[in-house]
Protein backbone atom coordinates (compact mmCIF):
# COMPACT_ATOMS: atom_id res chain seq x y z
CA UNK A 1 0.00 0.00 0.00
CA UNK A 2 1.38 3.21 -1.07
CA UNK A 3 1.79 5.96 1.86
CA UNK A 4 0.02 9.33 2.39
CA UNK A 5 1.19 12.69 3.77
CA UNK A 6 -0.79 15.34 5.97
CA UNK A 7 0.13 19.11 6.54
CA UNK A 8 -0.73 21.84 8.93
CA UNK A 9 0.20 25.32 9.15
CA UNK A 10 1.16 27.19 12.15
CA UNK A 11 -0.31 30.18 13.38
CA UNK A 12 -0.29 33.59 14.80
CA UNK A 13 -2.91 35.43 17.13
CA UNK A 14 -2.80 38.99 15.71
CA UNK A 15 -5.30 40.02 18.48
CA UNK A 16 -7.51 38.54 21.28
CA UNK A 17 -5.12 35.70 22.73
CA UNK A 18 -5.76 35.85 26.12
CA UNK A 19 -9.75 37.07 25.63
CA UNK A 20 -11.50 34.69 23.42
CA UNK A 21 -11.73 32.58 26.69
CA UNK A 22 -13.82 34.88 27.70
CA UNK A 23 -16.21 35.22 24.57
CA UNK A 24 -13.94 38.25 23.12
CA UNK A 25 -13.18 38.25 19.35
CA UNK A 26 -9.66 36.81 18.49
CA UNK A 27 -8.22 37.50 15.14
CA UNK A 28 -5.70 34.79 14.01
CA UNK A 29 -3.66 33.79 10.58
CA UNK A 30 -1.87 30.57 9.36
CA UNK A 31 2.37 31.11 8.51
CA UNK A 32 4.42 30.26 5.95
CA UNK A 33 5.88 27.63 8.50
CA UNK A 34 3.92 23.72 8.26
CA UNK A 35 4.12 20.81 10.17
CA UNK A 36 3.87 17.64 7.92
CA UNK A 37 3.31 13.61 8.14
CA UNK A 38 3.68 10.81 5.98
CA UNK A 39 2.25 7.56 7.09
CA UNK A 40 2.99 4.32 5.50
CA UNK A 41 2.26 0.40 5.70
CA UNK A 42 4.57 -1.68 7.84
CA UNK A 43 4.86 -4.97 8.98
CA UNK A 44 3.77 -6.23 12.55
CA UNK A 45 5.29 -2.55 14.69
CA UNK A 46 3.70 0.53 14.53
CA UNK A 47 6.50 3.10 14.39
CA UNK A 48 6.33 6.99 15.35
CA UNK A 49 9.55 8.89 14.05
CA UNK A 50 10.32 11.93 15.24
CA UNK A 51 13.39 13.45 13.92
CA UNK A 52 13.02 16.87 15.20
CA UNK A 53 13.21 16.04 18.68
CA UNK A 54 15.45 13.08 17.92
CA UNK A 55 13.28 10.78 19.29
CA UNK A 56 11.62 7.29 17.72
CA UNK A 57 9.04 4.43 19.12
CA UNK A 58 7.84 1.29 18.12
CA UNK A 59 5.50 -0.71 19.48
CA UNK A 60 4.52 -4.28 18.49
CA UNK A 61 0.61 -4.84 17.22
CA UNK A 62 -0.30 -6.94 19.47
CA UNK A 63 1.02 -4.78 22.63
CA UNK A 64 -1.37 -2.30 21.10
CA UNK A 65 -4.05 -4.71 20.74
CA UNK A 66 -3.53 -5.62 24.57
CA UNK A 67 -3.77 -2.10 25.10
CA UNK A 68 -6.94 -1.27 23.23
CA UNK A 69 -8.31 -3.68 25.50
CA UNK A 70 -7.46 -2.32 28.73
CA UNK A 71 -8.21 1.00 28.00
CA UNK A 72 -11.47 0.01 26.30
CA UNK A 73 -12.32 3.41 23.94
CA UNK A 74 -16.13 3.12 23.39
CA UNK A 75 -16.60 3.86 19.58
CA UNK A 76 -18.00 8.09 19.29
CA UNK A 77 -19.83 9.63 16.55
CA UNK A 78 -18.87 13.03 17.87
CA UNK A 79 -15.64 13.99 19.49
CA UNK A 80 -15.06 14.12 23.29
CA UNK A 81 -12.43 14.77 25.28
CA UNK A 82 -10.05 11.94 25.98
CA UNK A 83 -10.85 10.39 29.52
CA UNK A 84 -8.66 10.84 32.10
CA UNK A 85 -8.32 6.99 33.24
CA UNK A 86 -7.82 6.39 29.45
CA UNK A 87 -4.73 8.63 29.43
CA UNK A 88 -3.34 7.28 32.33
CA UNK A 89 -3.53 4.09 31.24
CA UNK A 90 -1.97 5.14 28.32
CA UNK A 91 0.97 6.97 30.40
CA UNK A 92 1.63 3.82 32.44
CA UNK A 93 2.14 1.68 29.38
CA UNK A 94 4.50 4.05 27.82
CA UNK A 95 6.29 4.10 31.38
CA UNK A 96 6.47 0.54 30.99
CA UNK A 97 7.56 0.13 27.60
CA UNK A 98 10.00 3.02 26.80
CA UNK A 99 11.18 3.52 30.46
CA UNK A 100 11.09 7.22 30.41
CA UNK A 101 8.53 9.92 31.32
CA UNK A 102 6.42 9.82 28.34
CA UNK A 103 5.92 12.94 26.05
CA UNK A 104 2.18 14.43 25.89
CA UNK A 105 2.54 14.04 22.03
CA UNK A 106 3.28 10.64 22.53
CA UNK A 107 0.25 10.29 24.44
CA UNK A 108 -2.22 11.74 22.16
CA UNK A 109 -0.89 9.87 19.26
CA UNK A 110 -1.13 6.95 20.68
CA UNK A 111 -4.99 8.25 22.13
CA UNK A 112 -5.82 8.94 18.75
CA UNK A 113 -4.34 5.71 17.05
CA UNK A 114 -6.48 3.37 19.27
CA UNK A 115 -9.58 5.62 19.17
CA UNK A 116 -9.39 5.89 15.08
CA UNK A 117 -7.69 2.58 14.68
CA UNK A 118 -8.97 0.38 16.87
CA UNK A 119 -7.93 -2.63 15.24
CA UNK A 120 -4.32 -1.82 15.96
CA UNK A 121 -2.94 -2.19 12.10
CA UNK A 122 0.90 -1.48 11.86
CA UNK A 123 2.16 1.59 9.90
CA UNK A 124 4.92 3.86 10.80
CA UNK A 125 4.60 7.61 11.24
CA UNK A 126 6.88 10.38 10.84
CA UNK A 127 6.43 13.65 12.02
CA UNK A 128 8.35 16.66 10.94
CA UNK A 129 7.97 20.43 11.25
CA UNK A 130 9.19 23.76 10.30
CA UNK A 131 7.31 25.45 13.09
CA UNK A 132 9.54 26.06 16.46
CA UNK A 133 8.64 24.97 18.79
CA UNK A 134 7.27 27.48 22.30
CA UNK A 135 7.49 30.14 19.83
CA UNK A 136 3.25 30.81 20.21
CA UNK A 137 3.20 29.59 16.36
CA UNK A 138 0.94 27.14 17.35
CA UNK A 139 3.24 23.85 16.78
CA UNK A 140 1.29 21.61 19.40
CA UNK A 141 -2.12 22.60 17.20
CA UNK A 142 -0.61 21.62 14.07
CA UNK A 143 1.00 18.39 15.57
CA UNK A 144 -2.39 17.60 16.51
CA UNK A 145 -4.01 18.25 13.29
CA UNK A 146 -1.85 16.03 11.51
CA UNK A 147 -2.31 13.41 14.37
CA UNK A 148 -6.10 13.76 13.87
CA UNK A 149 -6.42 14.04 10.28
CA UNK A 150 -3.87 11.64 8.96
CA UNK A 151 -4.85 8.87 11.41
CA UNK A 152 -8.79 9.26 10.43
CA UNK A 153 -7.71 9.39 6.62
CA UNK A 154 -5.49 6.10 6.83
CA UNK A 155 -8.10 4.55 8.37
CA UNK A 156 -10.24 5.44 6.05
CA UNK A 157 -8.51 5.37 2.24
CA UNK A 158 -4.57 4.51 3.13
CA UNK A 159 -3.67 6.05 0.10
CA UNK A 160 -3.79 10.00 -0.31
CA UNK A 161 -1.36 13.09 -0.02
CA UNK A 162 -4.05 15.32 1.93
CA UNK A 163 -3.66 19.20 2.90
CA UNK A 164 -5.46 19.65 5.77
CA UNK A 165 -8.70 22.24 5.34
CA UNK A 166 -11.77 21.01 7.36
CA UNK A 167 -13.06 23.19 9.78
CA UNK A 168 -13.56 23.01 13.70
CA UNK A 169 -15.30 24.53 16.87
CA UNK A 170 -14.28 23.95 20.27
CA UNK A 171 -15.89 26.21 23.06
CA UNK A 172 -12.06 27.46 24.63
CA UNK A 173 -9.15 29.56 22.86
CA UNK A 174 -8.40 25.86 21.46
CA UNK A 175 -10.96 26.96 18.75
CA UNK A 176 -8.66 29.64 17.26
CA UNK A 177 -5.75 27.02 17.03
CA UNK A 178 -7.53 24.23 15.54
CA UNK A 179 -9.36 26.05 13.05
CA UNK A 180 -6.61 28.48 11.97
CA UNK A 181 -4.55 25.59 11.72
CA UNK A 182 -7.04 23.00 10.26
CA UNK A 183 -8.13 25.84 7.42
CA UNK A 184 -4.66 27.37 6.50
CA UNK A 185 -6.06 31.06 6.50
CA UNK A 186 -7.04 33.55 8.34
CA UNK A 187 -10.08 33.64 10.59
CA UNK A 188 -11.82 35.99 13.04
CA UNK A 189 -13.58 33.58 16.67
CA UNK A 190 -15.25 33.53 19.14
CA UNK A 191 -16.74 30.97 21.34
CA UNK A 192 -18.67 28.19 19.43
CA UNK A 193 -18.53 30.70 15.86
CA UNK A 194 -15.89 31.45 13.08
CA UNK A 195 -15.95 33.50 10.71
CA UNK A 196 -13.85 32.89 7.66
CA UNK A 197 -11.57 36.05 6.26
CA UNK A 198 -10.32 33.86 3.76
CA UNK A 199 -9.95 35.33 -0.50
CA UNK A 200 -10.43 32.06 -1.33
CA UNK A 201 -13.45 31.39 -3.27
CA UNK A 202 -16.54 28.82 -1.29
Amino acid sequence: MAGMRVSAPGKVILHGEHAVVYGKTAIAVSVGLRTTMDIKAVTDHVILLMPDLNKSYSWPTEQLQSLALLTNIPSQENPQPAPPEVLTKIRQFLTNSVSVDPDNGVISFLYLYLSLLPHCPPLSARITSDIPIGAGLGSSAAMSVCFASGLLLYGRNGNKTVLTNRNGTKDDNENVNKSVGENGNSSMEKLGSQFDLSTKEK
